[in-house]
């Protein structure tokens, strides 16, 4: 549940592909909305695989999950895509 006074920092998380360190900062405070900006993107498939299922155990439990990225794979595996092309939303 979102409180009704929620300010950005504790609504959202944005998760990267850096390190796990600004992923578990991204998670530390459970916020509603993950922010994932090409979380897989420099990882080997065996770490890329885990991030996944990460974000999709995340929207299991309930929280909203946007995903950016490039990885056909990836996007395919989302509940809902929309896709970008020539700067115009594709849906």
């Amino acid at each position: 549940m979102v409180p009704a006074r929620a300010d950005a920092d504790t609504l959202t998380g944005t998760v990267t592909s850096d390190t796990g360190g600004p992923i578990a900062r991204a998670l530390v405070g459970s916020p509603a909305i993950v922010l994932a900006d090409e979380p897989t993107g420099n990882l080997d498939s065996a770490t890329g695989e885990e991030i996944a299922r990460l974000l999709e155990a995340l929207h299991r439990d309930g929280r909203t999950v946007v995903l950016v990225t490039h990885n056909e794979a990836l996007a395919a595996r989302a509940q809902r895509t929309v896709r970008l092309r020539d700067g115009r939303v594709e849906a």
